[in-house]
């Protein structure tokens, strides 16, 4: 006999330690998980902003069918132009004239 003993009602009897430990184990699985989530989630951002990228999201259809209506885009400053290639989307900013 494993466990110990608890005394309902006057009458000792076992009580099984695998209850406790699956339901403790299980619960600090589910909060790890939640908590590695959340770093996950919060550190996405934060890795975007330091390589200086930018995500936008297509609204319209102007870059169909390559690019459907609701696509996520990662922008990135391209420092020479001549390294682009076939196939490569790209967004123009104009410069204000003064």
């Amino acid at each position: 006999m494993t466990g110990k003993l608890s005394d309902a009602d006057g009458v000792l009897q076992p009580r099984s330690p695998r209850a406790g430990r699956w339901l403790q184990r299980t619960t600090t699985t589910v909060l790890w998980m939640l908590l590695a989530g959340a770093v996950y989630s919060a550190s996405v951002p934060v890795w975007f902003r330091i390589h200086s990228w930018q995500v936008v999201t297509l609204v319209s259809g102007s870059m169909a069918p390559t690019y459907p209506t609701g696509t996520d885009l990662i922008m990135a400053k391209v420092a020479d132009p001549t390294s682009m290639q076939a196939d490569d989307c790209w967004r123009q900013r104009w410069q204000r004239q003064p």
